[in-house]
């Protein structure tokens, strides 16, 4: 049950980081296109790309691990049959 709950964390925080990121991107795009349409600065968009960027670091390694533990998933019940 432990496992379970630990896994359905990490997807939860998956997939609101890959919201976050996807705003964020979007709101950059207007940014570079559109420069006088968002009030945050150039530095600003700069300050907060660092969380962001944790942000997918960490994605890739929940990513890498919830793979691996499905695989491992897949493996077991293969042998069991």
């Amino acid at each position: 049950m432990g496992k379970f709950i630990l896994n359905l964390g990490l997807l939860i925080f998956l997939i609101f980081s890959v919201v976050i990121v996807y705003l964020y991107f979007g709101l950059l795009w207007e940014k570079i296109y559109k420069p006088n349409y968002k009030n945050l600065s150039i530095a600003g968009f700069v300050i907060v790309a660092f969380p962001i960027l944790g942000m997918l670091v960490a994605d890739f390694f929940i990513v890498r691990r919830l793979w691996r533990s499905i695989v491992n998933e897949i493996r077991a019940v293969k042998k069991e049959i």
